[in-house]
């Protein structure tokens, strides 16, 4: 997938804007199934945060959280990214499988026309999947008799000019192995979590930034906040 456009050789900003919902962990007291209740708000929050880009200055690129775009809203986040001319790389609520298994995913959303400029015939959507489930995730899941299945790809998309980036969703932010891997082929990491322990995040986006030479934004609820932003020395 590439990002890469005709505009402004000069162009040295990438501007990103970061919607950080407030859903509370309780959304997932009974398993793998948001109430209604945080759904609502969740997207409520969505739509009242996403408006504050109109207006003419809109982000190149929107991040949203793990787990904060409920089932089913999907064909909204894509009206959105074309919209906005934006990509968006958000956290979706588990998507469900047979025999009873969960997947944690991400979507990337690709517009056709981007900053202004057509660098596709239409829209592009890809989903990134989770690898590693957290001690606590796990737990939960399988008290409500669920099984956490994980998706071993890792991804580096193209965005020419702009580098390439990598996305991690929460715990996998912690795979040695994979920050290895990152090491000398992106410039970016982009990190969607739901994360209690904000600070630990902050600190190892300030060691990875360092060791694997590239920008780090991590991006958590807003229930348990912590946004981190490192740029690469």
């Amino acid at each position: 997938m590439n990002l890469e456009t005709a505009i402004d050789p000069w162009a040295e900003w990438l501007k990103i804007g970061l919607i950080q919902t407030g859903l509370h962990p309780s959304a997932w007291a009974h398993g793998p199934y948001i109430s209604s209740e945080e759904e609502g708000a969740a997207i409520a929050e969505i739509r009242a945060l996403a408006s504050a880009f109109d207006g003419g200055d809109a982000p190149d690129l929107v991040v949203l959280p793990e787990l904060a775009v409920p089932r089913g809203w999907e064909p909204q986040l894509r009206r959105l990214a074309e919209r906005l001319e934006a990509v968006i790389l958000a956290g979706l609520d588990y998507r469900l499988l047979p025999g009873r298994r969960v997947r944690n995913e991400a979507v990337l959303v690709v517009p056709g026309p981007w900053r202004g400029e057509r660098i596709g015939r239409g829209t592009v959507v890809r989903r990134i999947g989770k690898t590693y489930p957290a001690t606590a995730e796990r737990r939960e899941l399988e008290k409500a008799s669920w099984t956490f299945e994980g998706d071993p790809a890792v991804w580096v998309v193209d965005a020419g000019r702009f580098g390439s980036f990598g996305v991690a969703i929460c715990y996998d932010f912690l795979d040695l192995e994979r920050a290895a891997m990152y090491r000398g082929r992106l410039q970016h990491l982009f990190v969607l979590s739901f994360n209690q322990d904000a600070a630990s995040f902050s600190h190892v986006a300030e060691a990875l930034a360092r060791t694997v030479f590239a920008n780090v934004v991590v991006c958590n609820c807003g229930h348990y906040g912590g946004l981190a932003r490192r740029l690469a020395l």
